[in-house]
């Protein structure tokens, strides 16, 4: 195996390439620990030593630091490791690690997401946001069916008595139509609330 490259990150940190190939994120000690130079061949054996002592490690800390400020879905955190070059078996035990000391479960996450949401927005548009985040569809139908969804018609009714008064309600009327249906609200749910708070 050949290092073809040792592409500097920041200070310290490079991006090993073996065989033209992305290997992992490595310091300047572990550099000077595995002798790595470029153009030089490497031993696998000492590579693959490297790989189980050191990067696995690297992987649960850097997945830990990004849910310690606030939770993450499985599919985030993967594309955090992939984005940090870890290679899949890696990625796959420390996710498997953290599922099983709790740290990472879509289930819990989803039912937070449309709890901090809900209020806001309709649940057709809280659905994509999961979807595009990489939650499961399945997990996303059964997190729905846990959570308390409240009335949409009384969410949009709130939202306007906060937001609006009749007069802009009436003079503003296709803006604010606008408004709630990019946040996931029926059209006929938006038109009958807007109509009774205006008494059209």
């Amino acid at each position: 195996m050949q290092v073809t490259e040792l592409k500097k990150l920041s200070e310290g940190k490079y991006v090993l390439y073996t065989d033209y190939e992305p290997y992992s994120v490595v310091y300047t000690s572990d550099i000077r620990r595995l002798k790595l130079i470029v153009g030089e061949e490497v031993d696998t054996a000492v590579l693959d030593n490297f790989r189980k002592e050191y990067l696995y490690k690297r992987a649960m800390n850097r997945a830990v630091g990004c849910i310690k400020c606030a939770d993450k879905c499985e599919a985030e955190l993967r594309k955090k490791l992939k984005e940090y070059y870890c290679d899949q078996d890696i990625i796959d035990a420390t996710m498997n690690k953290l599922k099983e000391y709790g740290y990472i479960d879509d289930l819990r996450y989803s039912r937070a997401y449309i709890r901090s949401r809900i209020n806001k927005k309709g649940i057709n548009v809280i659905s994509y946001e999961l979807i595009a985040k990489g939650v499961p569809g399945d997990i996303i139908d059964e997190a729905i069916s846990q959570s308390d969804i409240p009335d949409e018609k009384g969410t949009i009714m709130r939202v306007l008595e906060r937001r609006y008064d009749v007069h802009d309600c009436l003079e503003k009327r296709d803006r604010i139509i606008a408004f709630f249906l990019r946040k996931g609200f029926k059209y006929r749910d938006i038109k009958l609330c807007i109509d009774e708070y205006t008494g059209v």
